[in-house]
């Protein structure tokens, strides 16, 4: 991994999101443990495509994200639901593309 890198979509995911760099690690979960979810998480994906000149068009965010206003406290409403993580998001700047192959790819 490039540190340079990682420092970039730290620095891009602050700034977007008001996340403190703290809380911003290689396994910190977008949504379980940023906090970002919903139209926030599409936004976030979307951002990220630009930005890193990241192909995300067969990104299936449903898979990955709560629907807007769910309540953490109670059970998940995707049943299976997937995990995308600030390393996902690594290896999909690395490749050009994020979708379900570069998430499971042990690359």
């Amino acid at each position: 991994m490039n540190q340079d890198t990682f420092a970039n979509l730290k620095q891009f995911i602050q700034k977007e999101f008001g996340i403190k760099e703290g809380r911003i690690q290689l396994q910190s979960r977008i949504e379980e443990d940023l906090r970002i979810t919903g139209s926030d998480a599409v936004d976030l994906i979307v951002s990220f495509g630009e930005k890193f000149k990241v192909d995300v068009s067969n990104f299936m965010a449903a898979d990955y994200f709560e629907p807007e206003g769910m309540n953490y406290l109670l059970p998940r409403t995707i049943p299976n639901k997937k995990v995308l993580t600030i390393n996902h998001l690594l290896k999909a700047i690395e490749l050009g593309k994020l979708d379900e192959y570069i998430i499971i790819s042990e690359f």
